[in-house]
C-alpha cells in the first residue's frame, strides 16, 4: 500500500494528529514510473500538505493542453494560462511519478512506512480491523484502507468472487530527454485515433 494514494492519506491523517502505518509487501519502496500530468486540484493537494517543494524543483508548468486527431488535424486547445487564472495560479504541470513517491515517503515521520508486511487475513469486528502479516504480525487498527492497486490483497480476502474484467486496453509508457518542439513543446496533448488515444507531454 505504498504507493503514492496510501502516502498522500499517511500525509493527510498526520496534518490531522491522526496516527497511521503504511504497510508495503514488498522489501522496500521502489521509485519507479513515468509521468504524472498534475491537474490544479492535484497542485494545490500537495501545497497544503506542505509538499509542493517537488513542483518548484521537479515539474515542468504546461503552457497549452491540445488534442489532435490522427492526421495531425488540431481538434481543441486550452491555454493554461487561463486555466491557472481561473484555478488559483495553477495549470496544468508535468511531473515524474518516481519524485512524487520519493517525496511522500521521505516526508512521512520515521516508522511511517513499514515494508515486507504481506497481507494474509483480515478481521472486522466492526469496532476494529486487524491485519494478518506473512511474517506472523497481527496489527489492529480502528480503520483499514485499501490503497492497494488493481490487484488488490484487501479486495481478494473481502470479495474472493470478485474477477478483474479484462478490457483488451494496452497503455504504453515512456519517457525521453529530447526537447519537443512547435506545438507539442510545453505542452499536454492526446492524439486521437479510431481505435484509441496516444497522450503526450512536453
Amino acid at each position: 500500500m505504498g504507493g503514492v494514494s496510501g502516502l498522500a492519506l499517511a500525509h493527510a491523517l498526520q496534518r490531522y494528529g491522526v496516527s497511521s502505518r503504511v504497510y508495503e509487501a514488498a522489501p522496500s519502496l521502489t521509485h519507479l514510473g513515468g509521468g504524472l500530468i498534475m491537474a490544479p486540484n492535484s497542485v494545490q493537494v500537495l501545497e497544503e500538505l506542505g509538499l509542493d517543494a517537488v513542483l518548484r524543483v521537479h515539474a515542468v508548468p504546461l503552457e497549452q493542453m491540445v488534442i489532435f486527431d490522427v492526421s495531425g488535424r488540431e481538434l481543441y486547445r486550452r491555454s493554461q494560462q487561463e486555466v491557472a487564472h481561473r484555478f488559483g495560479g495553477r495549470g496544468l504541470m508535468g511531473l515524474p511519478r518516481a519524485e512524487l513517491h520519493r517525496t511522500l515517503a521521505e516526508h512521512l515521520p520515521a516508522g511511517t512506512v513499514q515494508t515486507g508486511h504481506r497481507l494474509t487475513a483480515l478481521d472486522n469486528d466492526f469496532q476494529s480491523v486487524t491485519a494478518h502479516f506473512s511474517q506472523g504480525q497481527r496489527v489492529t487498527g480502528d480503520l483499514l484502507v485499501a490503497a492497494d492497486g488493481r490487484d488488490s490483497r484487501v479486495r481478494e480476502l473481502l470479495y474472493p468472487e470478485t474477477q478483474l474484467v479484462r478490457t483488451g486496453d494496452v497503455a504504453y509508457r515512456g519517457i525521453t530527454t529530447l526537447e519537443p518542439s512547435g506545438p507539442l513543446r510545453r505542452a499536454f496533448a492526446e492524439y486521437w485515433g479510431r481505435d484509441g488515444a496516444l497522450p503526450f507531454s512536453g
